[in-house]
C-alpha cells in the first residue's frame, strides 16, 4: 500500500472534474434543447468518463487486493462510454440503423453481467509503471476479457464510422475527437509491447478528447442556430404587414418595412424616437403618447404622414437587444378598419331607420294631418270674424307641428354619424329617442319615463341618441306582439356619484347566461336576418366607451332584461343653458340680420321676432354681404349653414377676414351638414349651430348670450330695398366696418 499519494493522480482528477462540467452541461442541453436524445446519451459518456479518470486516480494508490475491484469498476466505466457512444451516433445522425439501440442495450447489460462475474479477471500482478515509484495492481487478461476489449474496441470503431458518414453537422470535430481517442487507445496498447514498458492509462484522454470535440460540435451548433434564428426573425419581420421597429437609447436601431412605410422614411435606423411620435396628431400630447406606449397597453392616434392624416394602432413591449434595454414597437395603420367600423354603424343606423320607417311615418302623417285641417279651419273662422274659435284651432294645429319637430330632432341621430362632445340633459335625448320608436314600443308594451330633467350628462345628444334608440327597439323586440297591456317597457335614469345611470328594462324573455356573454360580440345576433345585423350592442357598447362610460346587462331567463348606460355626469358649472336659462334684462333692443334662401322661413322668423328685435332679412350671400358693409352694427348675424351658391360657411369666412369682431356674432342654423366642408364647419362652431327648426327662444338665448353692441337707444332708420325697417344709432365713432374688393350684386 503506497504512503503518499501518487502523481498521475493529480491529473486524473483534474480529467474526471472535466468531464463532469461536460456531464452538467449535456445534461442541461437535454432539459432546455427539447429534451434530444443525443445530449442525453453524451451526458451518459462524459459521466462515465469522469468515473473511469476517478477510478484510475485511485488504482494509482491501492494494493493488489483493492486493485480488484478498482479494476471491475474502470471495467464499468469503460462499458458505459462505449455503449453511450453507440448510443450517441444512432440518435444524432440523419440516418438510424433499425434496431441498434436494442442491440446496444442488450449487449450492455450482457457484459456488465460478464464483468462482474469471476470469469472476467482472474488475478491481478504487480507490475512497474513509468512514473509511479511504486508497483502498479494490473489485471491478468482472461480470453473473456480480450473479448470484451474486442467487442468495446469493434463498437467503438462502428461508433466512429457512423458518426462520420453519417452526422448531420460537425464532422471536422468529430474526426478530430476520434483521432484523439484511437492515438490514446495506440498508445496503451502497443507501449508494453514497443517499449517493454508499462506507459499511464491514456485511454480516458482520449475519450475526453472526443468529448470534447463533440460538445465543441453543439456549441458550433448552437451559435449557428442562434444566427441563423436572428436571420430567420429578420425575414419574418420584414415580410410581415404590421409595422415593427426596436428602439433603445431614444434612437431607432432596427426596424422593418412595413415601419418605414407607415411613417413615410427610409432608413429609419439612426433616427430619433421623438421624432416619429412629433408625427402623431396635435390633439394628442407627445408625453402622454409616450406614457400610454409604456403601459404596454394597445395605444390609437393620429399621425401626419406627408400630406395625409392616418389612424395607427401601437403597442411597446420593454426587452433585452443586442444587451442593452429596449423596446419593440408593433403598430399598423388601421385606417381602413375605421371606414370600415362607420361603415358598419351607417348600415346598423340605416336598418334601424327602416325599422322604424312605419312608426315615423304614423307618428308624423297623424299630427301632421290633424294640423293641417286645423290651420284651414283656422283660416275659415277668421274669413267669418270667430277669432276665439281660429286661436284655439291654432293652439292645437301647433302642438302637432311640436310632435312632428321632436320626430324630426329624433332622426338626427340617424343622420349625423359624428359630433363634439358636450353637455347634454338626459331627458332631452330620451325625448327624441322615444319621439321615433315610441310608437313601436307602444305597440307592444306600456311605456314607462321616469327621467329628472336636472340629470346631465356630459356626451353627445346623437350618439346617445343611437345607444337609447337601439336598447328601446331592442327592448321592444324581445317583447310578443298582441298583447301591450301585459307588458312594460321603462326608461328610467339616476345619478349615483360622479355618474348618471340610464336604464333600459323590459318584461321580455331575457337572456340565458350564454347568449348574454356573448350579446356584445360584433354580428351576434338571436334575431332573424330582416331584422338586424347583429352589430347594434357592439357599437351601443362602442358608443358608450367612447362618451367616456360603459353600458352593461343584467338579464334573467323569462325575467326580462335590463341594459344600463353609465355615462359621467356633467359638472353643475358646466352645466348646458339648455338646462339652467337664467337670463339679465337687455339694455336695449337688439337688431338681428337674417339669411336664408327660404323666404317663408325668412318671413315667419322675423314676425316671431318683430316683437323683441329689429329685423332686417336677405335671402342670399351677396345681399347679406352688401347690408353688412353698409351697415354692421348687428347684435345678431343668423344665417342659414346651406344654401345655393355661396354658403353660409363662405359668409363667415368673408366677415371673418375684414371685421373678425363682427364675425363672433354669427349663429348657423342647419336641418344637416352634407358636406366635408359643412360638417368640419359644425365640428368648429358646434356651440353656434342652431338645428332646425329654429324657434323664437332659441334666437332669444343666443341674444342674451352675446349681448348687444351698444346700450344708448337707437334711432331709426331705413336700410335701402331691404323692405324691413331697422334702426341704427348715429354716432360720432364709426363702427368696425367690411372691406371687400367687388361689391356684391343687390338681391
Amino acid at each position: 500500500m503506497p504512503t503518499r499519494i501518487a502523481t498521475l493522480s493529480v491529473g486524473d482528477a483534474i480529467i474526471a472534474g472535466i468531464a463532469v462540467l461536460l456531464a452538467a452541461y449535456e445534461l442541461w442541453l437535454y432539459l432546455v434543447a427539447g429534451r434530444r436524445a443525443e445530449h442525453a446519451w453524451l451526458a451518459l459518456v462524459s459521466a462515465s468518463v469522469a468515473v473511469f479518470a476517478a477510478t484510475m486516480a485511485v488504482h494509482y494508490n491501492v494494493d493488489a487486493e483493492g486493485g480488484l475491484w478498482v479494476t471491475r469498476l474502470e471495467a464499468l466505466a469503460l462499458i458505459g462510454v462505449v455503449n453511450g457512444l453507440a448510443l450517441f451516433a444512432t440518435a444524432s445522425s440523419q440516418r438510424r440503423p433499425r434496431g441498434m439501440h436494442r442491440f446496444v442495450l442488450a449487449s450492455a447489460i450482457v457484459w456488465t453481467a460478464l464483468n462482474l462475474s469471476p470469469y472476467s479477471i482472474s488475478a491481478i500482478e504487480l507490475r512497474p509503471l513509468y512514473g509511479l515509484d511504486h508497483l502498479f495492481p494490473r489485471r491478468v487478461n482472461t480470453p473473456l476479457n480480450d473479448l470484451g476489449v474486442l467487442w468495446g474496441l469493434g463498437l467503438s470503431l462502428w461508433s466512429a464510422y457512423w458518426l462520420l458518414r453519417h452526422s448531420r453537422r460537425g464532422t471536422r470535430a468529430i474526426g478530430y475527437g476520434i483521432a484523439m481517442w484511437l492515438l490514446a487507445a495506440s498508445v496503451d496498447a502497443l507501449s508494453p509491447v514497443v517499449l517493454d514498458v508499462m506507459l499511464p492509462n491514456l485511454v480516458h484522454y482520449g475519450f475526453l478528447g472526443l468529448v470534447t470535440a463533440l460538445v465543441v460540435r453543439d456549441v458550433q451548433h448552437y451559435l449557428e442556430m442562434l444566427r441563423r434564428g436572428r436571420r430567420d426573425f429578420i425575414a419574418v419581420m420584414e415580410r410581415t404587414p404590421d409595422a415593427v421597429f426596436v428602439s433603445s437609447n431614444d434612437r431607432i436601431v432596427w426596424a422593418n418595412g412595413a415601419a418605414e412605410s407607415l411613417f413615410g422614411q427610409s432608413p429609419l435606423e439612426g433616427v430619433a424616437s421623438e421624432a416619429l411620435l412629433q408625427q402623431c396628431d396635435a390633439s394628442v400630447a407627445v408625453q402622454e403618447l409616450r406614457n400610454k406606449l409604456a403601459s404596454e397597453r394597445t395605444v390609437e392616434f393620429s399621425m401626419r404622414r406627408g400630406n395625409e392624416v392616418v389612424a395607427v394602432e401601437m403597442l411597446a413591449v420593454d426587452v433585452e437587444y443586442d444587451g442593452e434595454a429596449a423596446r419593440v414597437v408593433v403598430g399598423r395603420d388601421v385606417t381602413h378598419r375605421q371606414l370600415d367600423a362607420a361603415r358598419a354603424m351607417e348600415m346598423d343606423r340605416m336598418i334601424t331607420a327602416g325599422t322604424l320607417a312605419a312608426g315615423i311615418g304614423h307618428e308624423i302623417s297623424n299630427p301632421l294631418a290633424f294640423a293641417l285641417i286645423n290651420v284651414h279651419e283656422a283660416r275659415d273662422a277668421i274669413d267669418l270674424g270667430s277669432l276665439g274659435d281660429a286661436r284655439s284651432l291654432l293652439v292645437d294645429a301647433a302642438e302637432g307641428l311640436d310632435r312632428i319637430e321632436g320626430v324630426v330632432r329624433g332622426l338626427r341621430s340617424f343622420a349625423r354619424p359624428d359630433e363634439i362632445s358636450r353637455d347634454v340633459a338626459v331627458s332631452r335625448v330620451v325625448s327624441s329617442a322615444l319621439a321615433i320608436s315610441g310608437n313601436e314600443v307602444s305597440m307592444r308594451a306600456r311605456l314607462e319615463v321616469d327621467v329628472p330633467p336636472s340629470l346631465v350628462v356630459r356626451g353627445g345628444e346623437t350618439r346617445l341618441g343611437q345607444i337609447l334608440t337601439n336598447l328601446l327597439i331592442n327592448a321592444t323586440h324581445a317583447l310578443p306582439t298582441g298583447a301591450p297591456d301585459q307588458h312594460r317597457v321603462r326608461v328610467s335614469a339616476e345619478r349615483v356619484g360622479e355618474a348618471v345611470l340610464v336604464h333600459v328594462s323590459d318584461t321580455g324573455c331575457g337572456m340565458s347566461p350564454e347568449v348574454m356573454e356573448r350579446c356584445f360580440d360584433p354580428f351576434f345576433t338571436t334575431k332573424p336576418p330582416e331584422q338586424g345585423t347583429g352589430l347594434g350592442l357592439s357599437i351601443c357598447r362602442d358608443l358608450a366607451r367612447e362618451l367616456g362610460g360603459e353600458l352593461v346587462v343584467e338579464s334573467e331567463v323569462g325575467g326580462g332584461t335590463t341594459f344600463t348606460v353609465q355615462l359621467p355626469a356633467a359638472k353643475l358649472e358646466d352645466t348646458p343653458q339648455s338646462v339652467r336659462r337664467v337670463r339679465t334684462p337687455l339694455p336695449r333692443r337688439p337688431r338681428v340680420l337674417l339669411v336664408d334662401d327660404e323666404i317663408q322661413l325668412l318671413r315667419a322668423l322675423a314676425r316671431s321676432l318683430r316683437r323683441d328685435a329689429d329685423v332686417v332679412t336677405v335671402s342670399s350671400v351677396a345681399a347679406a354681404l352688401e347690408v353688412l358693409t353698409e351697415d354692421p352694427f348687428f347684435d345678431l348675424v343668423l344665417s342659414d349653414l346651406v344654401m345655393p351658391g355661396k354658403t353660409g360657411v363662405d359668409l363667415h369666412r368673408e366677415v371673418s377676414s375684414s371685421a373678425p369682431a363682427l364675425a363672433e356674432r354669427f349663429v348657423f342654423m342647419t336641418g344637416g351638414a352634407f358636406t366635408d366642408e359643412t360638417k368640419a364647419f359644425c365640428d368648429l362652431h358646434h356651440d353656434r349651430v342652431l338645428i332646425k327648426p329654429v324657434n323664437h327662444e332659441d334666437i332669444l338665448e343666443r341674444l342674451h348670450q352675446l349681448q348687444p353692441l351698444d346700450p344708448t337707444p337707437p334711432v331709426t332708420r331705413t336700410a335701402p330695398g331691404r323692405g324691413s325697417s331697422t334702426r341704427r344709432r348715429s354716432t360720432d365713432r364709426a363702427p368696425e366696418t367690411m372691406s371687400r374688393s367687388q361689391p356684391a350684386p343687390a338681391h
